[in-house]
Formats: structure tokens, sequence, C-alpha cells
């Protein structure tokens, strides 16, 4: 699958484009980034990879996504309650697509939607809803944990009202930590390299900058070091530059020969197992993506 629009196409114009413009340097000379530096598989980035097979995940991963599936499930269930003392006795689930279309597509090519939880009276009149969800577009992994039916009743089963002996329950259904990483894993490469290829091709004329003008430079864990490379091309401080890693994702490697005063820089395909392997997928910032979870949304009098 090609990568969405604002992955593919900022992978493959950012990169040719920003190389061509040059930089001004602190003398003024304009300073470009082709002659020493040598791209190799920039077509690794132009499609997304399939997720398929078994995926191995790290202790802390597993730990991670089982407190991420605790919290959506407190989540919902505190949305249906919400719903509930404001007078609905059955909710109907909504869907709709996002508002923007850069992360909808899944690896599987799965369009996910926003939801949300309406609640209805017992003359099927809208009485409160919930907010659309996700509102900022990314992590349709939560809705992995769901509502048991598309149209559910809040009213408890009794003995004496018939109308309740064969009504679909509301119930909260839940998912696997492994599946949650899986597609939370798959969400991260569909949405392409994103603003990575715009950092890389900056860095990219800093690097050759830093080798055209025989700028004294030491290499040491996947960073580069050249002394007064920050002074001279008019960002002080910042006289360092990533050579890149090897995680799975998107990701690109910096060979430097400070002999030959020449570098290549390696696009590498993405590949989920290894991905899954070094990635330590914390999540922190989805526990608290559904902080408003009780917040309803009124009808209009």
């Amino acid at each position: 699958m090609k990568i969405p629009r604002l992955g593919r196409g900022v992978a493959l114009f950012a990169v040719a484009a920003m190389l061509v413009s040059g930089f001004v340097t602190s003398n003024g000379a304009a300073a470009t980034a082709q002659s020493r530096v040598t791209e190799i598989g920039i077509e690794n980035w132009s499609d997304v990879p399939e997720v398929s097979g078994e995926l191995s995940w790290s202790k802390s991963s597993i730990a991670n996504a089982k407190r991420v599936i605790r919290a959506l499930e407190k989540n919902l269930s505190a949305q249906i309650e919400a719903v509930k003392v404001a007078g609905a006795v059955s909710i109907r689930v909504e869907k709709r697509n996002p508002d923007s279309d850069a992360f909808w597509l899944s690896a599987t090519g799965q369009r996910w939607k926003m939801t949300r939880y309406v609640g209805l009276d017992s003359n099927s009149k809208i009485v409160a809803s919930t907010n659309w969800d996700p509102a900022n577009g990314v992590f349709f992994a939560r809705h992995l944990v769901h509502l048991s039916s598309t149209n559910c009743s809040l009213r408890d089963f009794d003995l004496w009202d018939a109308t309740t002996w064969f009504a679909q329950r509301c119930a909260v259904v839940s998912t696997s930590p492994e599946w949650l990483l899986r597609l939370s894993l798959e969400e991260v490469l569909a949405q392409g390299p994103k603003d990575l290829p715009k950092i890389i091709a900056y860095d990219l004329q800093r690097l050759d900058y830093a080798l055209s003008n025989q700028l004294s430079c030491k290499a040491l864990a996947n960073v580069l070091t050249c002394k007064n490379l920050g002074r001279l091309t008019n960002n002080p401080g910042s006289d360092a530059i990533s050579l890149g890693s090897d995680t799975g994702g998107w990701d690109y490697k910096i060979s430097v020969d400070l002999a030959k005063r020449s570098a290549t820089i390696r696009y590498l395909k993405p590949r989920p197992k290894l991905f899954a392997q070094q990635f330590d997928w914390r999540l922190s910032d989805y526990l608290t993506s559904s902080a408003n979870a009780t917040e309803l949304v009124y009808p209009q009098k």
C-alpha cells in the first residue's frame, strides 16, 4: 500500500527539493548537499509494509498495553454510566469519517472511523451523547475496546418487565495486549516517515558543508560531532548530526568516511517484526487521550 498523502508526498518531495535548494552559512555563502553525500534506497520509503505473521513484544510493551486497555475499559464504562445518569435507557453507536484522511488507512487498507455513543430515552429521543472519539484523528486502535452492540439497552433485567428479558444489554468488549500493540504498530507505519525527510535533508546539507570545508569531526554512538558546525551554519550550539538508527521503522543510517570526506545515507525499508521487538511501546499519551471521557453533549432545546 502506498504511503498516505501526508507521508509519501513529504518523503519523496522533501529530500529531493531541499537537497538542491541549499542553505545560507554564517558568511553568506550558499551550501549544497549533493557533491559529497550519496543517497541509496529512497524507494524503500515509498510503500507501507504489510504487517503479517507473528510479532514478538517486550515485557514492558505488554505491560504498558495492559495498562492502556484497563484505562480504555474504565473510560468506556464511565461514558456509559454518564449517559445512563443523564436519563438514557439505551445507546446507539454512531460512526463517521475523520475530518482528515491522513490517518484513515491502516496497513491492511481498513478505514478507521470516529465513534460516539448516543443515549436515548424510552421514546427514542436523544438525551445526551459523548464527544466524537478520537478527536485528534490518531490511535484508532482504541476502538478495539468497544460496546458489544451498535444498539444496546441500559436497563437491568426485570422479571416483571418483559421488554428487558431479551434486550441486548450494553457490555464492554475488550481486546488482548498483543492485538492492541499490533494495530498501534500498524498505524504508526501507515503514517509514513512524516517530517523525518525534512530533518534529514537539513542534516545532509550540514554534513556536506562539514565534509567540504574540512571541519574536524568525530563519530560516537550514532552521532557525528563537527567542531564549529553550528556557528558556521547559523545554528549556534548545534555541532551534532544524527547518523540514524535501525529500529525496524522509518529509519536511515549514515556512514561517514572522514578520510575521503564523503558520506552515504541508506534509507531502510521498514521491517514490522524488528520494529515490534526493538520499539518500547510505552503508549503513555494514550492513557490521557480520553481525559474528558465523561464530558457529554446535550441536545439543544
